[in-house]
C-alpha cells in the first residue's frame, strides 16, 4: 500500500464545465493523485481558482491523462453544487476528511505500511483475503489504523510470524464489521467496543433446540444471526438439554475473557454429577482441573467432592432440576489459566450447589462443553446458553 495522507498532493486542470477533471502533471516538488493514492481510490479534494471553489469526494483513475471524477460535491461557490467552470486553469489538491481520517479502498491481499498511521482501510473485496502486518517492532509508537469490512466473505488480519492480535494468531472480520487496530508493546489489539457489526439480523430460522453444538465463529452462529459484537456482552444461541450426553459451544472468539454458562431447568436421566469442561484448538481437555463442588441438602447435610476432569456441579439424585450460572474468568493470558465459580439451586427440592476451581489450557480457549462425570447420562430437560464478554 502507498501512503494515504494528502500531504503535498496537488495538480492542475483546465477542464471546463461540470464534468470529470483531467489532471495535469504536478510541479516537481508536489505529488500526483495516482501515485499517492492509486487508481480507483475515493478521496476528498478541493478545486479552486480566482473565481470559485469546490470541495467534494471523487474517484481517481489512472489514464491518459489521469482523471478525478466529481462523485459528491458538498461545498462550493455554486451553492454546494458542482461549479460550472469557465475556460482556464485551476488547482486541485487532496484534503483531509473532516474527522482527519483518509480512506483507502482495497479488494485483495494487502500489507499495512509503516507510514499509514491513522488511515481507514475499507475492504471492498469478495472474501478470502488477508490484511497482513509487518513486524510490530518496526511500526512507530502509538501506531493505529482502522479497518472497515464493506465487502463480502471473510477478511483475515494476520500479524507477522508468531506475533499476536487480541491474544490469537489472527482475527477474522465478517461483512459490516469495523474496528480499530493498534500497536501496544509487542502485540496488536483491536479497539474496545469498536468492532461492531452493521446490524443484528432476526433469529435463527432452523432453531437450535436439541442441537449438540453451536458454531459461534467469525461473529455468526447461524442463519445470519451475528453474535460477534467485539467486546460487548454477547449471547450465543441457546441449546436445549432435552437429549444427548454433551453440549458444546465452539469457536469462541479469542478476545473473550469472561464466559457465563447459564443453566435453566437442566436435568439428566441419571445421578452422575454435571461437569463443565474447557478446550482449545486441540479439543476438549479432560484433565488438569483443580477445585471442588458441593451441595447443601438441608441445614445440616452436605456433600462435597473434588473434581479433576472438569468443574463439577453436584446433583445427588435422578431428575435433579438445576438452575444457575457458572462464571469462567481468564486469570492469566500467558498460560491460558481460567478460574471458575458458580452457584445453583434445584427447583425440584430444597437444595443449593456451589463450585469453584481453576484450569490451565494448552492454548487459547475456543470451546466449552457441558456434560456429566460418567459421560453417558443423557440430558432430558432444560436449556443452556453462554454469555461472552
Amino acid at each position: 500500500m502507498t501512503l494515504l495522507h494528502p500531504y503535498r498532493v496537488k495538480q492542475t486542470s483546465t477542464t471546463a464545465g461540470t464534468g470529470t477533471y483531467d489532471l495535469i502533471a504536478p510541479a516537481a516538488n508536489l505529488r500526483d493523485f495516482v501515485t499517492q493514492f492509486g487508481t480507483g481510490a475515493k478521496i476528498m479534494y478541493c478545486a479552486q481558482d480566482a473565481t470559485g471553489y469546490e470541495i467534494g469526494f471523487g474517484t481517481i483513475t489512472d489514464a491518459a491523462p489521469d482523471t478525478l471524477s466529481r462523485d459528491n460535491v458538498f461545498l462550493s461557490s455554486n451553492g454546494g453544487a458542482a461549479v460550472n467552470w469557465a475556460a482556464g486553469t485551476r488547482d486541485i489538491f487532496a484534503v483531509m476528511l473532516p474527522n482527519g481520517v483518509p480512506i483507502r479502498d482495497f479488494s485483495a491481499a494487502e500489507t499495512v505500511d509503516y507510514d499509514e498511521c491513522g488511515i481507514l482501510l475499507r475492504y471492498t473485496g469478495t472474501g478470502g483475503h488477508t490484511l497482513s502486518l509487518n513486524a510490530v517492532a518496526n511500526y512507530p509508537p502509538g501506531f493505529l489504523f482502522e479497518v472497515w469490512h464493506n465487502g463480502s466473505g471473510n477478511l483475515t488480519i494476520d500479524p507477522n510470524a508468531a506475533e499476536q492480535i487480541d491474544g490469537g494468531s489472527t482475527i477474522v472480520m465478517t461483512a459490516g464489521e469495523r474496528t480499530q487496530v493498534f500497536k501496544q508493546g509487542s502485540a496488536w489489539f483491536t479497539g474496545q467496543d469498536t468492532r461492531v457489526p452493521s446490524m443484528v439480523v432476526g433469529s435463527p430460522t432452523g432453531g437450535h433446540k436439541g442441537a449438540s453444538s453451536i458454531n459461534v465463529a467469525n461473529g455468526i452462529y447461524d442463519n445470519n444471526v451475528r453474535v460477534y459484537g467485539d467486546r460487548v456482552p454477547t449471547l450465543a444461541a441457546e441449546q436445549a438439554t432435552t437429549s444427548g450426553t454433551s453440549k458444546d459451544f465452539l469457536n469462541i472468539p479469542s478476545w473473550v475473557t469472561k464466559i457465563e454458562v447459564n443453566f435453566v431447568g437442566v436435568s439428566t436421566n441419571g445421578t452422575s454429577n454435571l461437569l463443565v469442561q474447557l478446550g482449545d484448538s486441540g479439543g476438549i481437555e479432560p484433565s488438569g482441573y483443580l477445585g471442588a463442588g458441593g451441595a447443601v441438602l438441608t441445614s445440616s447435610a452436605t456433600t462435597v467432592a473434588n473434581y479433576t476432569t472438569g468443574f463439577g456441579i453436584n446433583v445427588t439424585a435422578v431428575a435433579s432440576v438445576v438452575h444457575g450460572t457458572l462464571t469462567l474468568t481468564l486469570e492469566d493470558a500467558s498460560d491460558f489459566t481460567w478460574v471458575a465459580s458458580g452457584s445453583f439451586g434445584r427447583s425440584d427440592t430444597t437444595q443449593v450447589q456451589i463450585t469453584g476451581g481453576s484450569k490451565s489450557l494448552s492454548a487459547a480457549l475456543d470451546r466449552v462443553r457441558i456434560t456429566t462425570v460418567n459421560g453417558t447420562d443423557a440430558f432430558d430437560a432444560g436449556a443452556i446458553n453462554i454469555r461472552m464478554s
